[in-house]
């Protein structure tokens, strides 16, 4: 179920246009955005940018670890553990090559999502834009929650296309919190590899006084793109600090938290590419 014949691709190859040079500039513009996020940033596939990049702040800022936290929604077994219903709405300039937003509302044992892609007019009357959806769900069974989640992708511009894949993730809480996630098992997008990846995250939350922290790690996309990512979290009341490192990217970050409100931000660092930011507010419930 990887491809379909006689379908155009979201990354679209050389080929017809009635603007010659506004689909070179398109071409150009798409090769650089898969470039610098894909190859530079660490991501497993083309197709998997839209989903990555709809990430909440927090969830962002320690990339990769959210998959063993038990109040992120990465990964779908996690959402057995979620605390409360939280609603969060979040921006992000990547690089400055694209626009994403992103809408998420997730509880204990269900999430869903939406998330845009814009990269603006990038040529005479031509432009990028790719719609994500998702929706997951869980069951817990003592520590262990186990879940599922559909993932829909659906370019709108320049030319229509969907694709679906199906994840699934086991999340595990104990003295330090562990979490599996294989994306992608099913797979199909016309026209575009969509290869089946797996990621594995140990974090370990601790309790000082005054203060509480959490410490983690992963391994990431194996066999696509084989990556480590670390990152840490200490909060202090209403504020948090946050910090993560991602590939070569550093991710530093913070939130403050007036329930039911929070508000969170990171920037990322890269070491080739223009400083990147992302806000997220939340709404949280009951």
């Amino acid at each position: 179920m990887r491809t379909m014949k006689n379908e155009q691709p979201v990354f679209p190859r050389r080929g017809r246009s009635t603007a010659q040079g506004g689909f070179g500039q398109f071409q150009g513009m798409l090769f650089l955005t898969t470039f610098l996020i894909f190859g530079l940033v660490g991501f497993a596939g083309s197709l998997e940018i839209p989903f990555a990049l709809g990430r909440s702040a927090r969830s962002f800022a320690l990339f990769g670890v959210d998959l063993a936290l038990p109040d992120a929604t990465g990964n779908p077994g996690a959402l057995a553990f979620f605390p409360k219903w939280s609603i969060f709405s979040t921006y992000a300039r990547p690089f400055g090559v694209v626009h994403v937003w992103a809408l998420s509302l997730g509880g204990p044992g269900l999430s869903a999502d939406v998330v845009l892609l814009d990269a603006g007019e990038i040529g005479p009357d031509v432009r990028y834009r790719v719609w994500g959806f998702q929706g997951a769900g869980a069951l817990r069974l003592g520590p262990l929650g186990f879940g599922g989640r559909a993932r829909f992708l659906r370019p709108t511009d320049p030319e229509g296309s969907f694709g679906l894949a199906v994840d699934a993730g086991v999340f595990w809480q104990g003295p330090v919190y562990a979490g599996f996630v294989s994306e992608a098992i099913l797979a199909e997008f016309p026209g575009e590899p969509w290869p089946p990846s797996f990621s594995f995250a140990l974090a370990w939350p601790l309790e000082f006084s005054g203060f509480s922290a959490i410490l983690g790690a992963a391994f990431l996309d194996f066999p696509v793109l084989p990556t480590w990512a670390f990152g840490a979290e200490a909060r202090f009341g209403p504020l948090s600090l946050r910090g993560g490192l991602h590939g070569v990217s550093l991710n530093l970050g913070g939130g403050l938290e007036f329930p039911p409100f929070s508000l969170d931000w990171v920037f990322t660092l890269h070491p080739d590419l223009p400083l990147s930011f992302r806000v997220s507010f939340a709404l949280g419930w009951p």
